[in-house]
C-alpha cells in the first residue's frame, strides 16, 4: 500500500463526514471526497511538513464544496456562515447580523458577503489587495465579533 492509500483509508471518513455537513447530500458528498483526494493527490507536493494533513485535506474539501457552489450559483446563507463558527446555536435573527455587518468598515463588509458568496480566501484577498493571511485574520476577528455582539443581543 502507497503512502497516499494509506493518507486516503485514514482520512475519508473525516472527510466524508465533513462534506456531509456541509452539503447535506450523501451523493455530492461522495462526488466532493472524490474530488478532494484527487485535488489533494495532486498538489501534494505542497504540503508543507509542520501542516496539519486532516486539517489540509478538510481544507481542500471545503473549498471543492464552495466552488461547486459556484458552479451551480448556489450561495451559502448567513445561517450557514454562523454555523461554520459558533459551537453552541445562538438565536439570531439574519436582519440583526445585516445591521451588524454594516456598522463595520468597508473592507470588512465586503470580505463578509464574499466569503458569504462562497470566495477563497486568496479570491478575496486579491480583491480587496491584501494578504491571504490578513484577509483569514479579518474574518476571524469578524466572525468573534459577531459572536460577541449576538450574544450581547440575546441578553437585551
Amino acid at each position: 500500500m502507497d503512502a497516499f492509500e494509506v493518507l486516503y483509508q485514514k482520512y475519508k471518513q473525516d472527510v466524508y463526514h465533513y462534506l456531509l455537513y456541509l452539503c447535506k447530500n450523501p451523493s455530492l458528498a461522495e462526488d466532493l471526497m472524490s474530488e478532494t483526494f484527487l485535488k489533494a493527490y495532486v498538489s501534494l507536493h505542497q504540503l508543507k511538513k509542520d501542516e496539519q494533513v486532516k486539517t489540509w485535506l478538510l481544507t481542500i474539501a471545503r473549498n471543492q464544496f464552495l466552488s461547486d457552489c459556484r458552479k451551480k450559483k448556489i450561495t451559502v446563507s448567513y445561517e450557514d456562515y454562523m454555523d461554520s463558527f459558533v459551537k453552541e446555536p445562538i438565536p439570531y435573527d439574519i436582519s440583526i447580523i445585516k445591521e451588524l455587518i454594516k456598522q463595520k468598515d468597508e473592507r470588512s463588509q465586503r470580505l463578509f458577503q464574499m466569503r458569504l458568496d462562497g470566495y477563497s480566501y486568496a479570491e478575496i484577498a486579491s480583491a480587496l489587495h491584501i494578504s491571504e493571511n490578513s484577509c483569514r485574520v479579518i474574518d476571524f476577528r469578524l466572525k468573534r465579533w459577531l459572536k460577541e455582539e449576538l450574544k450581547k443581543e440575546d441578553a437585551l
